[in-house]
């Protein structure tokens, strides 16, 4: 995982605890982490792409089932990753 992947998959998780923590509605998680937790500044140039990607990967996570619980996003992260 290179660094901006890194930054991002950190942030997403922490997006994640938090959204979970304050018990928002699931279908706000992704906007919310999107627009509240963005780590850089501009949305432009390499760092914005390899967002888009991780917030990709997140909106197929939290659609593949509503049971996913916000701990669970990094195993489901590093098995998707592996079958890629």
């Amino acid at each position: 995982m290179g660094r901006w992947e890194r930054l991002c998959y950190q942030t997403i998780i922490k997006g994640l605890i938090e959204c979970q923590r304050i018990n928002l509605d699931r279908r706000v998680w992704v906007y919310r982490i999107n627009s509240m937790f963005y780590p850089f500044g501009s949305r432009e140039n390499y760092p914005y792409k390899i967002w888009c990607r991780e917030m990709k990967h997140l909106h197929d996570f939290l659609a593949e089932s509503t049971t996913h619980d916000a701990s669970n996003y990094s195993v489901w992260r590093s098995n998707r990753k592996k079958s890629k």
